[in-house]
């Protein structure tokens, strides 16, 4: 018996959780054929990639028009691969603009859709439910509140937790700060200024001239395969540089600052004191807040239900907010003892361990897997 699966993860941390589906599948399939876009982390579960993740970066809407010929090649590329090699099931991994797209197409084309990670609507555009129900067969949230929000609008949704619980950490706090030569009592400053080089190249210049009188060590998360280039201005400032897991790193830290996106929950989850930045170019921010619907963009404070953690966004994240707020999340301890009080509710609101199972038995119950894989 084999099972036929294609996956589309256009991200760094959709590639690390689609990589954790495949792995939950293929224990209880072990005759797993994996075909899609994705990165690393799918390579090295045997996914046969059409397309890699640095490939698949575009950040704001202007960099998605430039690059649109690129995305309709690619596109028609996908569907001539689904068309040709029928998989038994379709798993877009969140990655809207271009996943809801090749959603339709594929159901379009008789192949069930089950969407793991759902694109953020009740964040810009709720009235795009409907057009979800039309391009997927089962929707699978990693935020509680989205299951009630999704099944309103028709659509079969289930709650599967979060995978970032399932991550844990590959070194010790302890372990980190030794790596790092941090002497006793020394405070750390984690950076984390994304994953593609875009948004490395808006965050990283703002935050090295913010920190650079803060009495702390401050150490640069870098993102693989980006190169040198993109991180001059940290070298220069002689900052040092951790190349393992970011989530390590933010977990070693005594307070982090960190670009808007999944790392701002991973950072959370390690209980870390932190500070959410964001800075795109204008055109793209004027588009975003016309359609955002929600006060906050940190999904730490989106998971929380607050807005306890601060966010410093475009006009708002300058060099002097940034040493303002790094030297109170690292030396007022307040700040730091309200934080992690407000962190600390994480994990139980986000499911517990186990996402990546139950997804995967979701998966398929939606395919059907004992009457149809065989087809």
């Amino acid at each position: 018996m084999t099972l036929r699966v294609f996956i589309s993860a256009g991200e760094a941390s959709g590639d690390r959780h689609a990589a954790g589906l495949v792995r939950a599948l293929r224990r209880r399939v072990p005759s797993l054929e994996v075909r899609g876009l994705g990165g690393p982390a799918l390579a090295a579960e045997g996914m046969e990639r059409l397309a890699q993740i640095d490939e698949l970066a575009a950040l704001g809407f202007s960099e998605v028009i430039r690059r649109l010929p690129f995305f309709i090649r690619l596109m028609s590329r996908v569907t001539a691969e689904i068309e040709s090699w029928k998989p038994h099931v379709v798993i877009p991994v969140d990655y809207p603009g271009f996943n809801l797209r090749l959603a339709r197409r594929a159901r379009a084309r008789g192949v069930p859709v089950v969407y793991y990670i759902a694109p953020q609507v009740w964040a810009w555009r709720p009235e795009r439910r409907p057009g979800i129900a039309r391009a997927v067969d089962h929707l699978l949230v990693v935020f509680p509140f989205e299951e009630p929000l999704f099944r309103e609008a028709g659509i079969k949704t289930t709650f599967v937790g979060h995978p970032l619980l399932d991550a844990g950490l590959s070194l010790t706090r302890e372990a980190v700060r030794e790596q790092l030569g941090l002497s006793e009592g020394e405070k750390l400053l984690a950076l984390l200024p994304g994953s593609r080089v875009q948004e490395i190249e808006a965050n990283l210049p703002v935050l090295v001239e913010g920190v650079a009188a803060v009495n702390a060590r401050v150490v640069v998360s870098r993102a693989p395969a980006v190169s040198d280039a993109v991180y001059a201005v940290a070298t220069t400032n002689g900052l040092a540089f951790w190349e393992g897991s970011a989530g390590d790193l933010a977990g070693a830290a005594d307070a982090a600052l960190v670009a808007s996106g999944t790392a701002t929950l991973e950072t959370g989850l390690r209980g870390t004191p932190l500070a959410v930045v964001y800075r795109t170019g204008s055109l793209n921010w004027h588009l975003a807040r016309a359609l955002v619907k929600i006060r906050t963009i940190g999904l730490v404070n989106i998971a929380a239900g607050g807005q306890r953690v601060p966010e410093l966004l475009q006009d708002q994240f300058t060099p002097l907010h940034v040493a303002e707020v790094a030297n109170r999340l690292l030396f007022d301890p307040n700040e730091a003892r309200e934080q992690r009080a407000y962190l600390a509710q994480l994990a139980e609101k986000l499911g517990g361990q186990g996402a990546a199972d139950r997804a995967a038995e979701a998966v398929l119950e939606t395919i059907g897997v004992g009457a149809e894989v065989n087809r």
